[in-house]
């Protein structure tokens, strides 16, 4: 038989353990179970996050609307034109 390089370079033959690397059919679809709970959580989450910022900004609009417009009369002429 033919001499792999790790066979050459210590002498002996390399012997995977099968059990590394190969995940059961149990634990495949238990991880793809809990990524689509976790996906489901975060667009949840991200929604959530989105009717938050949408309130924030109608709400720092409000307040600059009224900052600018308080307190000013604008009293404008013919002339002003």
């Amino acid at each position: 038989m033919g001499a792999t390089p790790f066979a050459l370079a210590y002498g002996m033959e390399v012997i995977i353990p099968t059990e590394i690397g190969m995940p059961t059919a149990k634990t495949v679809v238990q991880d793809q179970r809990d990524n689509d709970e976790e996906l489901i959580r975060q667009l949840d989450w991200a929604n959530e996050l989105r009717g938050h910022v949408a309130i924030r900004i109608v709400h720092t609009i409000r307040r600059q609307l009224l900052s600018t417009t308080k307190g000013h009369d604008h009293d404008f002429s013919g002339q002003d034109l």
